[in-house]
């Protein structure tokens, strides 16, 4: 009988060992899944970002030669066809 004690004892602590490891990997699981998605979004905005930057940089590069055309004479239409700028960014820059 108290051999029987004992083994129900030791079966129930195994159990419950099993159910905390099960639920601790399900915990770290969800975790990792959360932390996933937080990373893709990180990556994301980091990408947008960039390219943001990339594009600024771009413009004011178009910017700079809209403005060295002008003090060479060029045509407004001309300048605007060059560097993709509207004619009205182009005029803000004399």
């Amino acid at each position: 009988m108290l051999i029987d004690i004992e083994k129900r004892r030791a079966d129930s602590d195994t159990f419950i060992a099993r159910v905390k490891l099960n639920t601790r990997a399900e915990t770290q699981a969800e975790e990792r899944k959360k932390f996933e998605v937080e990373l893709k979004e990180v990556k994301s905005d980091t990408q947008a970002e960039t390219q943001a930057e990339e594009r600024k940089k771009f413009e004011e590069r178009m910017r700079e030669k809209a403005r060295k055309m002008l003090s060479k004479g060029y045509d407004l239409e001309d300048i605007s066809e060059i560097t993709d700028l509207s004619i009205s960014e182009i005029e803000k820059l004399r």
